[in-house]
């Protein structure tokens, strides 16, 4: 059975190059003491083979229609086999966070197979984490962004970890792949019943982007617009090769600050980048007179599915040249509070219609060769905020104790940040380019600092408030 990629999961296959994949890596470390016997490679596959009748997408391969006169089609692989997916790999010595890093930057360089399903999963052994002395073993999954969005891939991670009974992927019995006369057919078929909602959706975007134009009038502040800021030493075009680090900070510190400070957690993970990218910018002699612009992640659907991507982004201004961490944070608030009025007027799902109508050759053209070429970037760094698991996850009796996330980078935009929280840690990590961030651990280190700059700035006012006495303020 074929079924045609949309056009939203399609742009992440034709966005990706050799210097530029389009995965998104999950990192989770299990803490053996509990576990049901011994954690053998051998179980882990036979594990998956047990949950793989929950996870339909981990059997899908992209096949392109010839000409690239449509998108891809996900059909069944007649190949699939769990384990030609599954990789094992020992840790250096000792282990720590630093040797997990590195790895995890080195799976990030390589792009998944197109000749079968996109998704891999590394087991890893000789982990250490500070803190834990049981035998840990860790994990990452690496899935092709057209697969899932970070909702969709925790959605995957939760029906992976439920305890099942070993059945379902043998009563999978997939066909052949299509032929190139039925692609074609197909293709075409499905174009002229695209066709028909056109004219429908050229009304919907005039209609929004009058309510825009409105909301722009009548904003006190504006959020920023794509290709306008200046060029900083990480937003040079990209090599293939990668840096990774993560830092683990308090989740509830960041809510005490949310309250304190009247403001969203996103609002503070926006405001922490900031001033660790102000920081670090500074410290490499680089200007920090001008604004940055993030894109920040959205979905469009609430959870529950396990595949797919119904993700748009927001823009707004990291405001790298507010010295004053409280003023910093608040420029913010003020401006992301504008990107979501502007996303909301223009309706989260606009994009993700247009992208239906958009091909290969269009996506190549921009993302390969003009992108690299124009004096401003489109965006200078990705910002997400995963809310993860609230309750610690198991499987097979073993606990995770540890869990992080990051997406891609796209060209232009040599760093990503993203904020994943799993009970009562929020862990950013940090993707970079090698050669734009050569010194990731200084980017790692500002981010600790500028949350403490914040957590300091609520103690005071907390302390103004219950003293009677704001004159600081």
């Amino acid at each position: 059975m074929m079924r045609r990629m949309t056009g939203i999961d399609a742009s992440f296959l034709y966005m990706e190059a050799p210097n530029l994949p389009m995965h998104t890596l999950k990192l989770g470390i299990l803490d053996l003491a509990g576990a049901h016997g011994p954690f053998r490679f051998e179980r882990v596959i036979e594990t998956l083979r047990a949950h793989m009748h929950l996870l339909p997408r981990l059997r899908w391969r992209a096949v392109p229609v010839p000409l690239g006169i449509h998108h891809p089609v996900w059909v069944e692989d007649p190949n699939f086999e769990v384990a030609a997916h599954v990789r094992r790999v020992t840790l250096p010595p000792p282990g720590g966070p630093m040797e997990f890093d590195a790895l995890i930057a080195r799976i990030a360089e390589d792009l998944l197979d197109r000749s079968r399903p996109l998704w891999e999963l590394w087991m890893v052994e000789g982990v250490h984490v500070p803190g834990h002395g049981g035998p840990l073993i860790g994990f990452v999954t690496k899935v092709h962004h057209a697969v899932a969005d970070g909702v969709a891939a925790m959605e995957m991670l939760r029906r992976a970890m439920v305890a099942l009974p070993v059945d379902g992927v043998d009563r999978i019995a997939p066909g052949p792949l299509p032929g190139r006369a039925q692609l074609l057919r197909t293709a075409l078929a499905d174009h002229l019943r695209q066709l028909t909602g056109l004219p429908a959706l050229l009304g919907h975007t005039a209609r929004a982007l009058m309510r825009v134009r409105s909301q722009r009038r009548s904003a006190e502040v504006r959020a920023p617009f794509l290709f306008t800021g200046p060029r900083t030493g990480f937003n040079q075009p990209l090599s293939r090769h990668r840096r990774f680090a993560r830092v683990e900070l308090s989740l509830k510190t960041f809510r005490e600050i949310k309250t304190q400070l009247g403001c969203t957690i996103n609002d503070v993970v926006l405001a922490v980048v900031a001033g660790a990218l102000r920081s670090y910018l500074l410290g490499r002699g680089e200007s920090v007179d001008e604004r940055l612009v993030a894109a920040v992640p959205a979905t469009t659907l609430p959870p529950g599915r396990a595949g797919g991507n119904h993700v748009t982004s927001m823009y707004t201004s990291l405001c790298i040249d507010i010295a004053d961490p409280l003023a910093r944070l608040r420029a913010i608030q003020r401006i992301t509070d504008n990107a979501k009025q502007r996303h909301e007027a223009l309706g989260g799902d606009l994009l993700e219609r247009w992208l239906e109508f958009t091909r290969l050759a269009p996506h190549r053209l921009l993302w390969h060769h003009i992108v690299p070429r124009l004096r401003h970037p489109p965006i200078h760094a990705v910002v997400s905020n995963v809310p993860g698991p609230r309750e610690p996850l198991t499987i097979e009796g073993a606990r995770l104790v540890h869990l992080a996330s990051i997406g891609p980078l796209i060209e232009g935009a040599g760093i990503n940040f993203t904020a994943w929280c799993y009970v009562d840690v929020l862990c950013v990590s940090v993707l970079t380019c090698a050669d734009a961030v050569p010194d990731l651990h200084v980017l790692t280190d500002a981010l600790r600092m500028a949350l403490g700059e914040l957590q300091a700035v609520s103690l005071r006012l907390e302390e103004g408030l219950s003293s009677g006495s704001l004159d600081s303020f």
